[in-house]
């Protein structure tokens, strides 16, 4: 779906950096929040309990981080988009 939404989009570059921020928030998110719900999984029931924390934090920090990822590009390709930079004038050496 990501890839179709890149090709059909009217910025596609915009798209692509969404896309691409979007999953390494996800990556991101699933390590952090899975590893979160496996020590309090541990601390309440050791074996399943550390199972399904860690599956249920690594779907909802996966989620969160592949939209907020989604976001942060955008405004940042935003910004970009919208700046000027100007070139440093050339010095000659002494």
């Amino acid at each position: 779906m990501d890839a179709v939404s890149i090709v059909a989009a009217s910025r596609p570059l915009r798209r692509a950096s969404e896309v691409v921020a979007a999953w390494a928030g996800a990556w991101v998110g699933c390590k952090v929040a899975g590893a979160g719900g496996a020590m309090v999984g541990t601390a309440v029931s050791p074996g399943l309990g550390t199972a399904s924390g860690a599956f249920l934090g690594c779907v909802v920090g996966g989620v969160g981080g592949y939209f907020g990822g989604e976001t942060i590009a955008a405004s940042v390709y935003d910004w970009a988009e919208g700046t000027v930079f100007s070139p440093v004038p050339e010095v000659l050496a002494p």
